[in-house]
């Protein structure tokens, strides 16, 4: 994933409606319509949410006879996971690497009976 598109998720998740809009299309595909009418912000605030979100790539949208139809796009949103699985394992497989070399590990001391 190119650093441009993964500002621009970042940047869109980061808006509380945008996340809310794709939490609601993980249930399903809806339209611009059904959203508008679910959210306390106009239908064109909710237009301007799915095209940023649009733009990112993390929605699909289609039109057909005058109603838009919004899509998760799925691809997006695992490309992005895959991203900040890498960099937090790198992060600590780096962190490991300042262990002492003489630190060993060991099993936690025996419980006394009765405890």
């Amino acid at each position: 994933m190119f650093d441009r598109q993964l500002n621009r998720v970042f940047r869109a998740l980061a808006n509380t409606n945008s996340r809310w809009i794709i939490e609601r299309l993980a249930e399903g595909d809806v339209t611009v319509t059904e959203l508008a009418e679910a959210f306390a912000i106009s239908f064109r605030g909710v237009l301007d949410h799915v095209q940023v979100l649009e733009r990112c790539g993390l929605v699909r949208t289609s039109k057909e006879r005058g109603t838009r139809t919004c899509q998760l796009d799925p691809d997006t949103l695992l490309a992005v996971e895959k991203w900040m699985r890498q960099t937090l394992w790198r992060s600590r497989r780096d962190r490991l690497g300042s262990l002492p070399q003489d630190w060993h590990w060991r099993s936690p001391p025996e419980r006394p009976e009765g405890l």
